[in-house]
This record gives structure tokens, sequence and C-alpha cells, in this order.
């Protein structure tokens, strides 16, 4: 039973949401109009706003099945536990988490994402990393496992593989998912604060669009985890949003999709290089991909012998 105040809240959100998605509707109807005026004027770029078009009714349709989902979908009491455990999930305004249960579904999300594809995005992760062969990999909030699907199939035998979730339904699809490999690939639940792997275990630390749904206190909690994990001269490789700058970011299916369907913001990237600096990580410049609304961030530890 909610007060007349948590009520009004919640009305005042569902109302802002609802008001956003028809505002972008607006927007679309506006395209076509313009689209069908200028091909009958016979201008040579009439289908320009057709591409704003298609972007626009991409981040609808990702938003409105985000928004439906989270309302269809609430937390369980028991899924609270489990999240108290695991607080790497998607969280409310009021910093309260929400693990995923449904990985089909996600998949599904990240194809439509990156336009079917998602395989050439994995790639260019891993091409970031810098991945050697035989090095010990640890993805945090490995979701399905896509991130280590695809660098067991670069990097091949030999090579240790680790992902920690804290969704036991997206352990089991991704450990289905991997069965078929060579490599050895471990998937164990476990949250980005609480790593349960011994201190200085891996080469190289993924950490892929997590930091946006977790609360701040616990953002910096995972960074610090990740440091504490990773070996002299290894690398930790963070990609995550960065607040768009240019019209192309702005427009971008991962901008509008965390706009209209979630309430994720951007991590605090001066706070995320701040942490690494303070254990020694020399932290690399943050590069833009994805149309600018995705930063990429690679931050190699320090020893004695590295520095100048």
């Amino acid at each position: 039973m909610c007060t007349s105040k948590s009520c009004s809240r919640a009305e005042f959100a569902k109302s802002k949401s609802i008001h956003r998605i028809l505002l972008a509707l607006l927007l679309i109807l506006l395209g076509v109009g313009v689209s069908l005026h200028l091909r009958a004027s016979h201008f040579a770029h009439w289908w320009v706003p057709a591409a704003v078009l298609l972007v626009l009714g991409h981040g609808v349709i990702l938003g409105a099945v985000a928004w439906m989902v989270s309302r269809l979908r609430p937390l369980h009491p028991e899924s609270a536990a489990q999240t108290r455990k695991h607080p790497h999930a998607h969280p409310h305004p009021s910093e309260h988490s929400k693990v995923l249960h449904r990985p089909r579904l996600y998949d599904w999300l990240m194809r439509a994402h990156t336009f079917g594809n998602e395989r050439r995005f994995r790639t260019s992760i891993l091409q970031i990393a810098e991945l050697q062969p035989g090095e010990t990999v640890l993805d945090v909030g490995c979701g399905t496992g896509s991130l280590l699907i695809e660098a067991a199939r670069q990097m091949g035998s030999g090579s240790l593989l680790h992902g920690v979730e804290p969704s036991s339904e997206m352990l089991a699809h991704a450990r289905h998912k991997a069965k078929e490999l060579i490599s050895e690939t471990q998937f164990v639940q476990g949250s980005a604060d609480q790593i349960p792997f011994p201190g200085r275990s891996f080469d190289v630390v993924f950490c892929t669009m997590v930091l946006h749904h977790l609360p701040a206190s616990v953002q910096t909690g995972a960074i610090k985890e990740m440091c504490r994990v990773v070996r002299p001269n290894g690398r930790i490789v963070i990609i995550d949003m960065q607040p768009p700058r240019t019209v192309a970011a702005k427009l971008s299916i991962v901008t509008l999709f965390h706009k209209f369907g979630t309430d994720a913001t951007a991590p605090d990237w001066q706070n995320i290089e701040r942490v690494l600096q303070q254990r020694n990580f020399q932290s690399a410049i943050l590069l833009p991909i994805w149309n600018g609304a995705v930063g990429a961030m690679v931050a190699r530890m320090q020893t004695s012998e590295s520095r100048p």
C-alpha cells in the first residue's frame, strides 16, 4: 500500500514517460511530413528527415519496450533480498537495484541496439583491450556472456575466461551459450563491488555497460574491486555511457533508449579516473565510441619497474 506522496511520485514518473514517448511520436510524424514535402518539391536530399525518422523510431520502440518491462516485472521480495547481496543491476532514483532475470530479452535488446552488429561491437572492445593468447580475463557484469564468448573465439585454447554476474538466470544462459567453446570459461555468481576472486588474479578485467546501472557508491566500490583483482602490468577496460556532446551522440540509440526507457545516467568518469590513479593505474584518454554516446577507458597498473 503506497502513501499519497509515493503514489503521486509514481504517477508523475509514469506521466513523464508517456509524455516523452508522445513527443517522440510527434517528431516522427513531423519528419514524415517534411520528407514527403521535400520529395514532392524534388529536393535532392529529401531522405535526410527520413533517416532521422528511423533513428527516432528505433529509440521509441526500445524505450517503450524497456518502460513496459520495468512496469510489468516489479521487484519481488526475494529479488530484493538477492539485490542487497548483489547490487549490480538497474537502480531506481532511490538507488535501489533490480537484478535482470530475462536473458533472451537482454540479448534481443543488445541486437536491436547494435542493428544486428553486436559481434562487431564486441570485437571492437576486444581490440581496444589488445588481448594476448594465454591471458586470464574477467568480465564484471558479464550478462549472458557474449563478450567472453567472442574473446574465446579470438584467443583460442589455453586462455582462462571468467564472468561475474548476480543473476542466476543470466548465468545459466551464459553457460548454455558457452558450452561448445574450446577455451575454459567459468561463470560465477557475484556482484561488481564484491568480486569473488582473490587479488591479482587477472591480466585483463572488462566492465562493459555496467557502471551506469549502479548507484554512485557501488560504482566506486566496483572500481576498487577491479583494481584489487588485476595483476601487475594488467589492465582494466571500462566501456560505458558518457554525456552526449554531439548531435550524433544525442540521437544515438544508446542515448535514446536510456533516456526514454530507464533511469540510468552516465557514470562519473572523473571519479573513476581519480580512483584508478589512487591505486597506481595509469588511465588512458576516454575514447569516444558508438557515435560518441559511449566512452572507452583503458587503465594499466603501474609497477616500480614500469614507472619512469
